[in-house]
């Protein structure tokens, strides 16, 4: 009906008082704001952790029964780790609702090789549900999922 008024038809819409329900707005902006509540409080993380490898269940496994939890294994040695962690520190802010933690590679698996960095592993429900090791594989991604 708007989309073809005329302006004398659109103000005679506005002092209409079915028209302009203000219970409903007020009704609606509370419904809004409560949505925005709960959105904002799944975002509980925001930015990437450094953990040690007594952490480890913690941090990841326990964690992940509340949320997804990105793990990055890492040495700054490694170039395409330090842009990874670059990275990731950005997507931490964008995705809060995920945790993201980094931990160095020699510190959970002594004898890590670098030739296996970055690794990237995404734990859910305490288990491990995706794993990508070295810069080939992190930047072609999982396989698809059929």
């Amino acid at each position: 009906i708007a989309a073809n008024a005329t302006a004398q038809q659109l103000d005679e819409l506005e002092e209409d008082d079915d028209f302009c329900d203000d219970a409903f707005l007020a009704k609606y902006r509370e419904q809004r704001i409560s949505e925005l509540k709960v959105k904002q409080k799944a975002k509980v993380h925001g930015e990437v952790v450094e953990i040690a490898r007594d952490q480890w269940t913690r941090e990841i496994n326990a964690a992940s029964n509340l949320s997804w939890v990105f793990v990055h294994l890492y040495e700054d040695h490694v170039r395409d780790c330090v842009v990874l962690n670059r990275v990731l520190a950005e997507i931490a802010k964008r995705h809060a609702q995920v945790k993201f933690v980094k931990i160095r590679a020699k510190t959970a698996v002594p004898d890590w090789p670098d030739g296996n960095l970055p690794a990237a592993y995404l734990y859910k429900d305490g288990e491990m549900r995706t794993q990508l090791v070295g810069s080939r594989e992190i930047a072609t991604g999982p396989p698809p999922f059929t």
